[in-house]
Formats: structure tokens, sequence, C-alpha cells
């Protein structure tokens, strides 16, 4: 995407690394304190699977240069189904990496359509439930507390990326309206070029004609009185006029 004012992508691009970073970052000292470092590496993947799609150059989403279609959605696809999984055995692993959540929520509605960042919303939230009741053996507290705990999750994630879709749309509309602004003025200063050139092209020639008019006609009025000197018999009047035609 070409850096535009009316672009939300571009406007909050550096702000969404810097969340991510900050998350993946909090992720991670949670799973050393809590004794589980050894699955950092498995986070660091998904932090490497999000600067490959995301932030090295000619990425997918927030990058300067986008792939083109449909390899830029692929790409897509393919970094929240690897964030997905992570988020899923991290979760078994130390429920406290779902902190992840905070990013990967927000990160399906920038990546996806509203349809269907509201499908894999569903999915995410399913993937992380089952895997908290899994732990808990399925008992009938868990399936009471993280079922709520789900909903609730899901209800609020669904609300912030309808929130966040709608700061992109209405960037998107900014942009398309800038752009008929800019294109629209553009056409009326090029036409209104184009009608002063023509008032100047008109005004010369009406300034050439009755100039050249003139002329033509002091000409012809020359040659009448040279040609009735003649018919007089007067040719020093005739030599006269004959010089004033040469002058004019």
């Amino acid at each position: 995407m070409a850096p535009d004012e009316g672009d939300f992508f571009d406007r909050t691009r550096w702000g969404w690394h810097a969340l991510f970073a900050a998350v993946a970052a909090l992720a991670a000292s949670f799973l050393a304190v809590d004794g589980a470092a050894a699955w950092v590496p498995l986070l660091a993947a998904l932090v490497a699977a999000y600067v490959a799609a995301f932030v090295w150059p000619g990425g997918g989403c927030w990058a300067a240069g986008r792939l083109p279609e449909p390899w830029d959605a692929a790409l897509r696809l393919a970094y929240l189904a690897v964030a997905y999984s992570v988020v899923g055995i991290l979760a078994w692993v130390d429920p406290n990496a779902l902190v992840l959540l905070f990013i990967l929520f927000p990160q399906t509605f920038l990546t996806l359509d509203l349809r269907w960042a509201v499908v894999a919303t569903f999915v995410l939230t399913a993937i992380y439930t089952l895997v908290l009741l899994a732990r808990a053996h399925w008992s009938a507290q868990a399936l009471r507390l993280e079922g709520v705990g789900g909903v609730v999750t899901a209800v609020f994630a669904i609300a912030v990326g309808a929130f966040i879709t709608g700061l992109v749309h209405q960037g998107e509309q900014r942009r398309r309206l800038i752009a008929e602004l800019t294109a629209t003025q553009s056409e009326r200063d090029e036409a209104k070029r184009a009608a002063d050139v023509a008032a100047e092209r008109e005004r010369l020639a009406r300034e050439i004609h009755d100039t050249l008019a003139q002329d033509f006609t002091s000409v012809v009025m020359l040659a009448q009185a040279a040609r009735a000197a003649l018919a007089g018999g007067d040719p020093d009047a005739a030599d006269r006029r004959l010089g004033q035609i040469a002058d004019a």
C-alpha cells in the first residue's frame, strides 16, 4: 500500500508491530516464570511467522509492498493457522500464554473479511476453551467457568473486531473520497487551462484579424489612389502612393 493519510494500515502499522512484540515478550516471560521456558522456541516460531507475513519487505498485510492475490490471502491464512496452533499448544502448556489472544483477535479482523473473521474468532475461542477444559479433565465446574468465559471472550473480541473493521472501512472510504476529490480538482484545473488557452487564442486571432484587415484596407485604398493618379497623368503622385503601399 502506498502511504496515504486515509490509509488505516499505513497509519497504524508500526503500532501493531510494537503491540505484537510487547504481547509476545509478556507471554515469553509467563512461560519462563512458570517453568515452561522450553516452549519459548515455539513462541519464537510464531514471531518468525509474524515477521515473514507482516514485517519482512514484500510481506502480506501491513507491509508497504503487498503480494498479488491469491498469494497475499494464502500468506495471511497460513499465518493465522500457525498462530492458532501455537496459541492452542502454549495454552495447554501454560494457560497464561492466552495473553496472546489480546493481539491475535485484532489480527484476525485486520487480515480477514468481517464474516470470516467472526467465524475464525469462534474457532479460536473454541480451540482454547477445549484446551482449558481438557486441562481441567472436563469437570463440571470447568465446563461452567470456561464455557461462560469463552462466550464472553468471543463476544468481546467480535465487538472489538467490528470496531477495528469500522475504522478500516472508514479509512478506505476517506482515501477513496480524497482520490476522487483530487481527480475532480485536476479535471477542473485542466478544463480551466484549456478554456484560458482557447480564450487567448481567440483574442490573438481577433487582434490579428482586425490589424490585417485594417492594413489591407489601407493598401487597397492606396492602390486605388495610385491607379487614379496614373489615369490622371500624374506619375509623381502615383509613385508616392506606390511607396506608401511598400511601407504598408
